[in-house]
């Protein structure tokens, strides 16, 4: 929920109230050197707050993800198709009245 907030004020109120930040020219190359191990701390310093916050949140996700049922998004159902179906029992003969 949190990281659905905060992409909704960075969106919605910081872009109709400021203005669009142009991204390309300092995420985008320093999430590229995060990627590459070479991150250059200098493009972010000019970086607003929010944008820096939802990239944090972003980081968080990612880190916590593995240890949560969102490891699941990380997996792809290809047996699924082949799969036995799914038999259902009647509930009638567990109840005890």
């Amino acid at each position: 929920m949190g990281k659905f907030s905060v992409t909704v004020l960075e969106t919605v109120f910081y872009n109709n109230l400021i203005g669009a930040y142009e991204y390309r020219l300092t995420i985008g190359p320093w999430i590229r050197g995060v990627l590459t191990f070479h991150p250059n701390a200098s493009l972010m310093v000019s970086v607003p707050l929010v944008l820096k916050i939802h990239i944090i949140s972003a980081f968080t996700l990612f880190a916590v993800s593995p240890f949560t049922r969102l490891v699941h998004i990380y997996s792809a159902p290809i047996r699924y198709p082949w799969r036995a179906p799914i038999q259902y029992r009647s509930r009638q003969r567990y109840r005890s009245w």
